[in-house]
Parts: C-alpha cells; structure tokens; sequence
C-alpha cells in the first residue's frame, strides 16, 4: 500500500469529547480515536482523511470548533488544531489499535474481526460465562459499537431481549455496518430481520458482516426506502439524527406493527423533547430516556390496538455508564 493520508489532530477540554468527535465525523472522517492526553490534561482526537481534504478543512473545521466551544462556554483557544501527512501504512495500524471489543450486556459481545485476544480474560469474566460474541468489521461504513449513539441502541435493545420480548420483524433503519441489525438478530434469534440503507456504500459492507457471523439465513441487507418495505415491523430501531428521523416519523409509524417497540438515537440531549412530541403526536408511549455524555436514546411503544387516551409523561433520563468504564473491570 502507498500513499499518504491526512491526520488531523485536535486538543479539547474532556467535557467537549463527544462534540468534537462528531464534528470530525460530520465532516467525513473515516476514522476518529483517542491518544493520549495532552500535557495540560486535554484529551487529544486524531482523525483520518484523504489527503486531498487538507484545503477544505482548514476553511470548515475552525468555525465548527469555534461553534463547539461557545456551546460548551469554554474559550476558542482551548481547542487546538493540528495537520499533517502521514503513510498510509500507519493508517492503518493506528486505526486497527483503537478498535476494542465492547460488552453491552451480559447477552452480547461485540468485537473486531482482527482483535486477537481473550474476550473472556479482557473483560474479567469466570470461566464459561463468555456471551455471544458478533465479530463487527466496520469498513467504510460508521459502526463498531462504542459510540454513544450506538451502544445506548444495543444497551436498550439488551433490556427488551432480557424482558422476555419475542418479536416477529425487527428493522434497522440507516443501518450502515449492520450492527444493530445483527445484534438484534443474535439476541432475536427467532426474528426476521432487515436492514436498510440509502448508502450505497454501506450495503456491502453490512452483507460481509452478516456472513462473517453465519446470520445468512436469518437477516437481509438493501437500499429499499423506509416506504416501499411491508409493514408489520415488531421492533423498529433507527440510529440517525433530528431531522431524518422527523421527517421519517410518518413512515416509520406506517411501518410498525400493533405493539411495535421503537429505538430512536443520533440525538443530543436537548433534541429529545422536540423528537419524543413529534412521535407522541403519533400514538406512540414514551417509555425510555437513556444518555450518556450529551448523547441521547429514546424508546418508545405502541399500543396494541388504538388507545384515546392522553401520553404518559416523559421518562427521567437515565445516564448510562461509557462502554470502557462499564464493560472492563480494573485489574
């Protein structure tokens, strides 16, 4: 492999780690990671692109950092921006070092294709007490389980498998590298389900790690539209941001069963009253708020035949501890 690739390097106050990183993903990150902490304690973000990129950044990043640190009352100069060419061949072994298996629940596991160690010793777990385990190559398209927006997906999905829950058709709407889906079929392991995304990218990437997992028979990957897809969905799970999924609420209501469960994310915290009256004004009950950092999940139900009675109130928002504090033990 030759060539370079671009490394942007950014210093950020903690509090701000989540913004950041999602600012480098909205402006086509391939990768982002953590190095180590600065020498003022700042968390350092390093994020790769195409070499190309290097013009476009230096016009769009400062002012969406600029934006950041306003947010967040913190001053411009904390964030600290830095650019430079590297090989391509430490790409990928820098991208490859920040990939780690994360246990969302006593059900599931999830882990690189290319990690090589002992899941079981990594997260302290007496002998034959190792759960499913879904092996995630995230490729190009964005999903390995340890962003907030995804693993609060999985951690709700968990809780309605533990709930004793045996849904028919569950559908991954936006479903990039497939994880969700695939993660909802090991703990449905009696449901249909189907993926779908308008990225033509992402389709193959999820079909790989569909039958790296030997879930051919089981789970289905396209780019059908949310409309054009029968009805009848027992558990609809969308990780996307406010807007798709506002304008996608009529859709995804035409779509669900009498019953049906919701998992809505890709939100900030403050965004969760504005999505939750948008899918009340729907039918649906508000059941769960879960966060963690200034991410938020939000689940919902519908009732199973049509009630006339007015919306529970709004669940507490429940904060969930990060997938690194929470799945790994001290030694």
């Amino acid at each position: 492999m030759t060539g370079e690739w671009l490394q942007v390097s950014l210093s950020v106050p903690p509090v701000s780690r989540e913004a950041a990183s999602y600012i480098l993903f909205d402006l086509g990150a391939g990768a982002v990671w953590e190095d180590n902490p600065d020498s003022a304690g700042n968390l350092v973000l390093k994020a790769s692109f195409a070499r190309e990129e290097a013009m476009r950044l230096m016009t769009t990043l400062p002012p969406a950092l600029t934006r950041a640190a306003k947010s967040f009352d913190l001053p411009v100069k904390s964030f600290n921006l830095s650019m430079e060419l590297l090989p391509l061949e430490d790409y990928a072994e820098l991208w490859k070092a920040e990939q780690r298996p994360v246990m969302v629940s006593g059900r599931l596991i999830l882990s690189p294709t290319f990690w090589e160690g002992d899941l079981r010793e990594y997260f302290g777990l007496p002998e034959g007490s190792l759960p499913p385990v879904l092996k995630i190559d995230p490729g190009a398209a964005f999903g390995s389980g340890r962003h907030p927006t995804t693993f609060l997906s999985l951690k709700i999905l968990s809780e309605l498998a533990e709930s004793g829950l045996t849904p028919e058709r569950i559908l991954d709407l936006g479903a990039g590298s497939g994880i969700l889906a695939l993660a909802a079929a090991v703990l449905f392991p009696g449901a249909v389900v189907e993926g779908v995304d308008t990225d033509p990218e992402t389709v193959p990437v999820a079909l790989a790690n569909r039958d790296l997992n030997l879930l051919t028979g089981s789970i289905s990957f396209s780019g059908e539209p949310l409309n054009s897809l029968k009805p009848g969905f027992s558990i609809i799970l969308a990780n996307l941001s406010l807007n798709p999924l506002l304008k996608l609420a009529p859709d995804i209501k035409a779509a669900a069963a009498p019953g049906s469960h919701l998992i809505l994310s890709g939100i900030i915290a403050e965004q969760a009253d504005e999505l939750a009256e948008a899918f009340l004004k729907d039918g649906w009950s508000w059941l769960r708020h879960l966060g963690q950092a200034e991410w938020s999940a939000l689940s919902f139900k519908l009732p199973d035949v049509p009630s006339g009675s007015p919306p529970s109130p709004p669940p507490a928002r429940v904060v969930a501890p990060e997938p690194s504090l929470e799945t790994r033990p001290e030694k």
